[in-house]
């Protein structure tokens, strides 16, 4: 069991950091991105992303995450513990419900 405080929250996609599996990272119903420390069951961050949920994540590479939202938001992350940031943004028309990855990363 993770402890996430007083905030309770739906999750509606999961995915491993790629590699290590280091990080657990939450996808939202009210559009929250959220990290987990797989080792220590800690929460490391959490990003309000986008609105209508977030839809799908998933590991791109060792650092990288991205991010679908309901409201058609695709977000870039760099992972790093407590330093993760938004790397790029961009707004596609209707909602994202899948998302995959290239084998080169891309």
């Amino acid at each position: 069991m993770v402890n996430t405080g007083t905030l309770v929250r739906d999750y509606t996609c999961v995915t491993f950091s790629k590699n290590s599996e280091d990080f657990l990272f939450a996808g939202t119903s009210s559009g929250d991105l959220i990290g987990f420390l797989v080792k220590n069951k800690v929460l490391v961050f959490s990003f309000n992303v986008c609105a209508m949920g977030v839809k799908t994540v998933k590991s791109v590479s060792a650092d990288k995450i991205i991010v679908g939202g309901g409201d058609g938001q695709v977000s870039l992350f760099k992972v790093n513990g407590k330093d993760t940031s938004l790397v790029q943004r961009i707004q596609i028309f209707g909602a994202i419900h899948g998302l995959s990855v290239s084998p080169d990363g891309l």
